[in-house]
């Protein structure tokens, strides 16, 4: 039997504390006006980073909020590269990637991340869904999720 608690965290002080070793979902309604969606993954093994851009139709996991290329936009830049795996920001890494051209609708929609902590790998594994049509995925190896911050007060939290 799956039991599942819901919560509804505040995040006015922009930031909450995760349970050790709980599989969390995450869900923010956005505005299509909104400038951007920022979630950062703290704790022991670094940080990691969400965001999302609606008016560049723009997603992208990476360790720092610094803009990063897409996968288009990567093998444009490595043109000597033989194989799309030898690019630096290859989405098939799963750790540091961009989308470009996504399909949001205008107005509202949501983005649910579900975090699962891997104990077997020591890893957390980061799943986004964009607008129920995107999903981006990322492991990072030897980050265990303590907290979690953002810039988006309409969120729910899951817990699981």
């Amino acid at each position: 039997m799956i039991q599942q608690t819901i919560f509804h965290y505040d995040f006015s002080h922009g930031r909450i504390e995760i349970p050790e070793n709980q599989d969390v979902m995450l869900e923010f309604t956005v505005d299509s006006t909104d400038p951007e969606l920022i979630v950062i993954f703290e704790g022991n093994g670094g940080t990691c980073q969400f965001t999302l851009t609606p008016a560049e139709k723009r997603a992208q996991w990476s360790v720092s909020g610094e803009r990063i290329p897409s996968f288009r936009e990567d093998l444009l830049a490595h043109p000597e590269c033989m194989s799309f795996n030898a690019t630096p920001y290859c989405p098939k890494h799963g750790k540091n990637d961009a989308k470009e051209n996504l399909f949001l609708p205008d107005g509202m929609f949501m983005v649910r991340i579900l975090l699962h902590t891997d104990r077997k790998m020591n890893a957390a594994v980061l799943d986004a869904e964009i607008a129920g049509h995107h999903t981006m995925a990322s492991m990072r190896q030897d980050l265990t999720v303590s907290a979690v911050s953002t810039n988006n007060r309409n969120n729910l939290f899951h817990l699981s």
